[in-house]
């Protein structure tokens, strides 16, 4: 109204209504919210008086794009779940086969092992028999370095409860470039963690440290990594941990690792049994040395529960205890 009357009113007459009906036609706009002519409309002030005149339709259009919106996000939302489902399962039907051939590799490896060395008609201590399947996997490489990479892991295990760490590092080192060179990021953040393990276990901490890097990076990229495997790499985690003077950190790698084996039912494997052992390792540099007791003893009895009295593992456990 004011710009109405100010254009009613301009002295200048070429900037007045020209007429009193172009002013009574301005004043019949105003009242039907219309854009007037007294002033230049902007664009919200157009909107703003559109929907002042359509409000029913301008309600019902904004009711009808909101559940457009919505249908289209819950939609996209369902697509999105649907998606990450079928690459879950496929993940895990290609884990399920791997998995499977996995095994009936290792137990042909088995079977050929034994063959290999029964013609000689002469008994083997466990050391020799661990350096025969290292030569004959130092052959398999070119067929299957998969499968090879994977093996040198397992056979490496034995080396380090043998306290063999040259032949332990160097089939560790050899799985890592192995399962690198192939793809294998699971085979190659196992190396990696196992190699982190030893090293901080013998004070090389600053390549310890390296490879737990890698190994972290490695599992980034598995969004569905097995439990064994992110078990392996949380004890190596406590272990380097409790070695630079975190304990608390290491206390914590430890439990998580202890959670995850218990909640994946895997309470009497050697996982869950390292799991403890590190725990009470950490519980003991925390000068808990009660709780460290009582922890070490479940572990013992673990072994005892699943056959394992006169092992090497026992007799640690029992030092330990001690």
């Amino acid at each position: 109204l004011e710009n109405i009357l100010g254009k009613a009113l301009e002295k200048a007459p070429e900037r007045r209504y020209p007429t009193v009906a172009a002013l009574a036609a301005d004043l019949n706009r105003f009242v039907r919210h219309q854009p007037v002519e007294a002033r230049q409309a902007s664009v919200a002030d157009r909107s703003r008086k559109f929907v002042r005149r359509h409000r029913a339709a301008v309600a019902l259009g904004l009711v009808t794009a909101a559940a457009l919106i919505a249908a289209t996000a819950v939609t996209s939302a369902q697509m999105v779940e649907a998606q990450r489902q079928r690459d879950l399962a496929r993940l895990q039907r290609d884990r399920a086969v791997d998995q499977e051939e996995r095994a009936i590799a290792s137990s042909g490896f088995m079977d050929f092992l034994l063959e290999n060395i029964a013609t000689s008609g002469r008994s083997y201590t466990t050391l020799e028999l661990l350096d025969r399947a290292r030569v004959l996997l130092d052959k398999a490489e070119t067929g299957d370095p998969r499968f090879a990479a994977r093996m040198m892991v397992d056979l490496s295990t034995h080396y380090y409860r043998l306290r063999d760490r040259t032949q332990q590092l160097t089939l560790l080192t050899r799985a890592n470039e192995l399962a690198t060179a192939a793809g294998d990021l699971e085979t190659a953040a196992s190396a990696d963690c196992w190699l982190a393990l030893t090293q901080a276990f013998d004070g090389e901490i600053a390549a310890a440290r390296v490879h737990l890097e890698r190994s972290a990076q490695l599992l980034t990229r598995l969004p569905d990594a097995p439990v064994a495997l992110r078990i392996r790499c949380l004890v190596a985690e406590s272990n380097l941990a409790r070695r630079t003077g975190q304990v608390d950190s290491a206390l914590g790698f430890a439990r998580t690792a202890i959670g995850l084996s218990s909640a994946a039912g895997d309470t009497l494997s050697y996982r869950h049994q390292a799991a403890l052992n590190e725990l009470a390792g950490a519980l003991g540099s925390a000068g808990r040395f009660r709780e460290a007791l009582d922890v070490t003893r479940s572990s013992i009895r673990l072994l005892q529960g699943t056959g394992h009295d006169s092992t090497s593992t026992m007799a640690v456990e029992r030092y330990n205890e001690a």
